[in-house]
């Protein structure tokens, strides 16, 4: 019979043998990133162009008889405002058509779904109604904006030079209504990397000469749309803030700064990602601990955090490789700073 003494031993000495592992490993080396919110700014070089503006002509974007013209020649127009109207009585009746299709789209859904819990309707079949309420919605959309855009309207404050169609005319896209004399002064093209189209609205100008001369700020005056999803930049136009000393056609410098939402942002090299989807680590106690979180946006490497940190935590940036929940780690701030 075994001594009951040893067998209580050996149980305790199994029970100790994960934590005396664990202890016997080296702490890792790791710099982390003190968690706050703020703001990424990118600075951007652009090339620029002066521009004086001459006749703009005016056209329709739709095709249809033209019902009403409301402008008259030197008369001046604000920018937006209707100056004539396409007949959109098609397009209506095709837009009540979409809005019935994605009625019963979303009702052919709700019906899948209830059938599915029901383990009546199968996964892809959920799927092809979701895809069929896309389709509905994406369609409704698209004839909404075709019946916008039968409402023409001046893009940019002008004087109207002269009438080019008339009432009643039958037009095709893009055909002229309207000469336009624009009423600005230089402004200056440029060209904006597609990708920072959706932060136009958070963007400072300012533009430089040749030689580097600060010629003053700069507002966005106009964008112009896309022609092909494709493009790889988008030409806007920007109005200066101060006199050029520079005659039109000339070339210059546009430094365009952008900066992202305020929220918590990492470094990409904080981010890892397996089966479980993206995580991240924090340093708790000397410990390394894994967290599952959310991205957003990426900005000039830097990753916004959506979900899973908040400020305060010290997160792991840089030895983030084979790092495993748990284990022992020798942080240091990317300040240089040891942390505690």
């Amino acid at each position: 019979m075994k001594n009951p003494i040893h067998r209580k031993a050996i149980l305790t000495l199994l029970c100790l043998l994960p934590i005396m592992a664990q202890a016997g490993r080296a702490a890792r080396a790791v710099e982390t990133l003190h968690l706050r919110e703020w703001a990424p700014v990118t600075e951007l070089w652009l090339p620029g162009r002066i521009e004086v503006p001459g006749t703009f002509t005016l056209g329709s974007e739709e095709e249809g008889r033209l019902l009403s013209i409301e402008a008259a020649p030197g008369e001046q127009l604000k920018k937006g405002r209707e100056v004539a109207r396409i007949d959109d009585t098609l397009l209506r009746a095709s837009l009540d058509k979409a809005i019935a299709n994605r009625r019963q789209a979303e009702v052919d859904l709700e019906r899948q779904l209830k059938l599915r819990a029901s383990r009546v309707a199968s996964e892809d079949e959920v799927a092809r109604a979701r895809t069929a309420l896309q389709v509905a919605r994406a369609e409704e959309a698209v004839l909404r904006a075709r019946i916008e855009r039968t409402h023409i309207r001046a893009p940019f404050a002008a004087i109207v030079v002269r009438r080019l169609a008339e009432p009643g005319t039958v037009l095709a896209a893009r055909d002229p209504v309207l000469l336009l004399q624009p009423l600005t002064g230089p402004r200056v093209r440029t060209w904006v990397p597609a990708g920072a189209v959706h932060r136009l609205e958070r963007t400072e100008w300012h533009l430089f000469s040749g030689n580097d001369e600060h010629l003053g700020p700069a507002v966005l005056e106009e964008r112009e749309p896309a022609l092909i999803e494709s493009v790889q930049t988008l030409p806007v136009r920007l109005r200066p803030g101060n006199a050029l000393p520079l005659p039109a056609g000339s070339w210059l410098r546009v430094r365009m700064t952008l900066t992202a939402p305020s929220g918590l942002w990492v470094p990409l090299s904080a981010i890892g990602e397996d089966r479980d989807g993206r995580y991240a680590m924090v340093v708790q106690k000397g410990k390394a601990r894994r967290v599952a979180i959310r991205t957003g946006e990426t900005v000039s490497g830097n990753i916004r955090i959506i979900e899973g940190l908040i400020p305060g935590m010290d997160v792991v940036i840089r030895g983030l490789g084979g790092l495993h929940d748990g284990d022992p780690v020798r942080p240091t701030r990317n300040s240089g700073e040891e942390t505690s």
